[in-house]
C-alpha cells in the first residue's frame, strides 16, 4: 500500500495551508519518540533545495502525524480482533509506542522509517520521506509541486501481528502455513521445518569515500537471486589506517522455501552479483572471487602466502586438497592480544571481590553502560564481539561510540574427547576474559538517545552469558550480587598528598624551583 500528498508553492500562504491540514488530522493516544521533529534534516539526511526550511519542517510533521494515525488504526483493529478471539496477552492492554529513525530511499530525502514496539521489540513498519523533485518531474507534474510519499507493505504488518519471520512464507503453497490462520483470529505463527540456507560473503573496496547503502546492494542481489534471497546484511566496514581506503562486507543468505539449493547454483548467482557491483559502482572485489573458486567444480588449488601486517587478506590453501581450511585475517579483531606467543593458563576461577573493590564497576567514558550483575563468569572473545556488533548496528543512525572495558588475554585450550589425564593442556582454541560481578563490559558514548542506547545494550546482553543491567552516570555501584552502594565523592589526591607529604614527594616539588632548575644538565 502506497500513498502521497502534494502541495503547490504557488498557493498563497502555503505554509498556513499545511498547518491547517495538520490540525485536521485526528489525534491519537500513542507514545511517540521522534528526535527529528523540530529539525528533520541534517547532513546525512539532507533537505532538498527547491523547498524552504519551514516547508520541509511542516511537511515532515504532516507526514508523520498521518502515518502515526494510520499505524494506530491498524494496530487498534488488530488488538480488538485479538481480544474478541479470546487472547489475554499483556501487550494488548499496553499503550502503543512508535519511534522514528532516519533511513535512506533513492526517491525521497529526508527519509525516515516508523517502528512499532510490539511484543517486546522494535519492528519496522513503514518507510517514507519527502519526494525528490526528479521523481515529480518524471511523473510529468508541475515544477511547483512538493510533498511526501510513503510505502507500507500489508504483508509486513501481517508479519508483525502474527509473528511470521520470513515474508516469502506468504507466497508458499504449503498447507502447514495456511492451516495455521483463521479469519477474525490473531494467532502466533508456529514455525515448521525448512530447507537449509547457504551464506555467501561479498567484500570489496569502495571507489570513493561514500559507502554503498544496503538498499543499493539489495537491489542488485534481488535482481539475480529473486525469491532465493532471504536477507542482505552489512557485517563489516573497514578503513585502511595508512591508505584511507574504505571497504565493506555484505553477507547474503540464500534459502529456498521448497527445495535444497546447490553450491553451483548459488555460486553462479553470486558471481553475477559481484560482476554488477563492479560494473555499476566501480568497486574492487576483495575476497569474493577467491572464495568462490574453492567451491566451483574443477577448481584448481591455490597456494599463496599471507602476512598479518598487510591490509589485504590472501587465501592460504593446502595444495593437497581444495577442501582444506581457508585462513583469512585482516588486522584481526580487538579482542585478541597482539603478541604472537600464546601462553597457556590454568582454568582458574573468576575473582570474587571480598574486599569490596569497585574498580571497573562504574562508567568512566560514556553515558550508558552494560554491567554484569550475576556471578562472575568467563566470556569468550567471539561472544563479546557479537555483542559489540549488535550495539554498533543499533546505534549506527546516531553515530554511537562503543567503548570496551575489558581485555581478552586468557588463552583457552581444549583437548579432544577420550583423552586421558595428563598429556598437557591441549591445543589453543580461543581467547576469553574473566568478568567479576559488577564489572562494566561496554560503554556507549557520543550522546546517543537514551531509548536507542538502552535498546542496543539490551540486545547485546542477549548475546552474552549471565545476567546484565543497563546503567547510566547516576547509577549506584554494584559490589556484589545483592548489594549496591552510592558513588563515592571524587577525591583530590594532590590536595590530600600535600596535607601529609612524604619526603620523596617534597623532593620532586623542590626540584621544580628556579634555584634547582638553574643547575640541571651540568
Amino acid at each position: 500500500m502506497e500513498g502521497a500528498r502534494l502541495w503547490s508553492q504557488n498557493t498563497p500562504n502555503v505554509e498556513e495551508q499545511i498547518k491547517r491540514d495538520i490540525e485536521s488530522i485526528p489525534k491519537t493516544n500513542i507514545i511517540v519518540e521522534d528526535p527529528f521533529r523540530d529539525q528533520p534534516f541534517n547532513l546525512e539526511n539532507p533537505k532538498q533545495e527547491y523547498i524552504t526550511d519551514e516547508q520541509c519542517r511542516l511537511t515532515s510533521i504532516h507526514l508523520k502525524k498521518t502515518l502515526e494515525y494510520l499505524v494506530n488504526q491498524v494496530f487498534e483493529k488488530a488488538r480488538e480482533s485479538a481480544k474478541l478471539a479470546g487472547s489475554t496477552e499483556e501487550y494488548l492492554n499496553e499503550p502503543l509506542k512508535v519511534r522514528w529513525v532516519e533511513a535512506y530511499f533513492p526517491w525521497t530525502t529526508p527519509s525516515w522509517e516508523i517502528e512499532v514496539w510490539w511484543k517486546g521489540e522494535w519492528l519496522e513498519c513503514c518507510g517514507c520521506g519527502l519526494v525528490k523533485q526528479q521523481v515529480l518531474t518524471n511523473a510529468e507534474l508541475e515544477n511547483d509541486k512538493f510533498g511526501w510519499a510513503f510505502g507500507v507493505g500489508l504483508d509486513r504488518i501481517a508479519m508483525l501481528l502474527f509473528g511470521i519471520p520470513d515474508i516469502r512464507l506468504f507466497w508458499t503453497l504449503d498447507e502447514r502455513f495456511a492451516n495455521q490462520f483463521q479469519k477474525g483470529k490473531i494467532s502466533t505463527f508456529q514455525p515448521y521445518s525448512k530447507f537449509p540456507g547457504i551464506k555467501r560473503d561479498c567484500s570489496f573496496w569502495l571507489a570513493n569515500e561514500s559507502p554503498l547503502h544496503v538498499n543499493d546492494v539489495m537491489e542488485i542481489v534481488r535482481q539475480h537471486g529473486g525469491d532465493l534471497v532471504e536477507n542482505v546484511v552489512n557485517i563489516d566496514e573497514f578503513i585502511h589506517p595508512k591508505t584511507g581506503r574504505k571497504s565493506q562486507c555484505y553477507r547474503i543468505n540464500y534459502q529456498s522455501m521448497d527445495r535444497n539449493l546447490t553450491n553451483d547454483e548459488i555460486n553462479a548467482i553470486h558471481q553475477k552479483v559481484e560482476d554488477d557491483l563492479v560494473k555499476y559502482f566501480q568497486v574492487e572485489i576483495r575476497l569474493g572471487r577467491s572464495l568462490l573458486s574453492l567451491f566451483r567444480v574443477g577448481a584448481s588449488p591455490i597456494t599463496s602466502s599471507f602476512s598479518p601486517l598487510r591490509s589485504t587478506a590472501t587465501p592460504v590453501i593446502n595444495t593437497n586438497s581444495i577442501f582444506s581450511s581457508f585462513i583469512a585475517k585482516r588486522f584481526k579483531h580487538e579482542y585478541e592480544p597482539r603478541f604472537k606467543r600464546v601462553r597457556k593458563a590454568f582454568k582458574g576461577r573468576v575473582t570474587v571481590r571480598t574486599g569490596g573493590s569497585i574498580k571497573g564497576n562504574k562508567l568512566e567514558f560514556g553515558q550508558f553502560g552494560l554491567r554484569l550483575k550475576s556471578n562472575g563468569i568467563r566470556i569468550s572473545a567471539a561472544q563479546l564481539e557479537a555483542a559489540a556488533k549488535t550495539i554498533k548496528a543499533e546505534t549506527k543512525s546516531q553515530k554511537g561510540k562503543v567503548i570496551t572495558r575489558f581485555v581478552c588475554d586468557l588463552a583457552v585450550c581444549v583437548k579432544g574427547n577420550q583423552t586421558r589425564m595428563g598429556k598437557g593442556k591441549g591445543a589453543f582454541d580461543h581467547w576469553a576474559v574473566r568478568v567479576p560481578t559488577g564489572k562494566v563490559l561496554f560503554e556507549l558514548g557520543n550522546n546517543v538517545h537514551e531509548r536507542i542506547a538502552r535498546e542496543g545494550l539490551r540486545k547485546a546482553a542477549q548475546k552474552l552469558p549471565g545476567l546484565y543491567e543497563i546503567i547510566d552516570e547516576k547509577s549506584k555501584i554494584r559490589v556484589s550480587i545483592d548489594e549496591l552502594i552510592d558513588q563515592p565523592k571524587p577525591v583530590d589526591y594532590l590536595t590530600e598528598t600535600n596535607k601529609n607529604p612524604p619526603k620523596k614527594w617534597l623532593n620532586r616539588q623542590a626540584a621544580k624551583l628556579p634555584e634547582y632548575m638553574m643547575f640541571r644538565g651540568r
